[in-house]
C-alpha cells in the first residue's frame, strides 16, 4: 500500500536527498519541509483537473439564508469541495439552471441560483493515496520535487529539472486518467445537417 511518505520520497529521490521514514514525525529537514508543502500540494494538483478517483457527486442543502438580492437561493458548498465540474437542478445530468459562485457572509463560498434544488458534480479533497491513480502519485511527487529542490538542494538548475518532470509526469497522468473516461458525444456538425439525415444503413438519404 503507497503512504504519504512514499510520495515524499519520490520527489526526494528525484532532487538526490535522502529519504525520510515517516512525513508526519521524521524530524528531518527534508521531513519538516514537506510537510510545510504537502497538502498544498495536494489540493492544488487535484484543482488541476477533473480527477477520475476524486469526483463525487451530492444534493446540496440549500442556506438558511437567502441572498441579499438577485438569485432566490444560496448553496453552500461541501467541506472537501476543491473544483467543480457541473451543476444541476434535478438528478438529470442533462438539467441545466443558471448559477454563480459567490462568497456569502458567514457561509465561504457558496452557488447562488433561482433553482430551489442543486445537485453537482466536484473534485474533493482527496488524502487517502491510495485511491489516487499510480499516474497521479507520480505526478505529485514531482510537485513536490519542484518544491523541495529549492529548499534543501539550493539548486536552480535541480529545481529546473524537477519543474520539467512536474510537467511532464502530469501531461501524462492527464491523459491516462482522460482514456478512462467514456468519450463525450460530439454535437452534429453542420455536413450531416445539411445533407440529411442518416438513414441507418450506412447511407445518408
Amino acid at each position: 500500500m503507497a503512504t504519504e511518505t512514499d510520495i515524499v520520497n519520490i520527489a526526494l529521490r528525484r532532487i538526490g536527498a535522502e529519504k525520510i521514514t515517516s512525513l508526519r514525525s521524521d524530524a528531518s529537514k527534508a521531513a519538516v519541509a514537506a510537510r510545510d508543502i504537502y497538502d498544498e500540494a495536494r489540493k492544488e494538483l487535484l484543482n488541476l483537473h477533473n480527477w477520475n478517483f476524486a469526483v463525487k457527486r451530492t444534493q446540496l442543502t440549500a442556506s438558511a439564508t437567502a441572498p441579499v438580492f438577485g438569485w432566490s437561493y444560496a448553496f453552500p458548498l461541501p467541506e472537501d469541495y476543491i473544483r467543480l465540474i457541473s451543476v444541476h437542478p434535478s438528478t438529470d445530468e442533462g438539467s441545466m439552471c443558471e448559477y454563480r459562485m459567490e462568497h456569502q457572509t458567514g457561509e465561504d463560498r457558496v452557488i447562488v441560483t433561482d433553482s430551489n434544488l442543486l445537485y453537482i458534480k466536484y473534485v474533493f479533497d482527496l488524502e487517502d493515496v491510495n485511491l489516487m491513480s499510480a499516474s497521479f502519485r507520480e505526478a505529485f511527487g514531482m510537485r513536490l520535487a519542484r518544491d523541495l529542490a529549492g529548499a534543501l538542494s539550493k539548486s536552480s538548475a535541480a529545481a529546473e529539472l524537477a519543474e520539467k518532470a512536474f510537467s511532464k509526469t502530469l501531461s501524462r497522468a492527464k491523459s491516462i486518467d482522460g482514456i478512462e473516461d467514456f468519450p463525450d458525444k460530439l454535437a452534429e456538425g453542420s455536413w450531416a445537417t445539411e445533407r440529411g439525415a442518416y438513414s441507418g444503413n450506412g447511407l445518408f438519404r
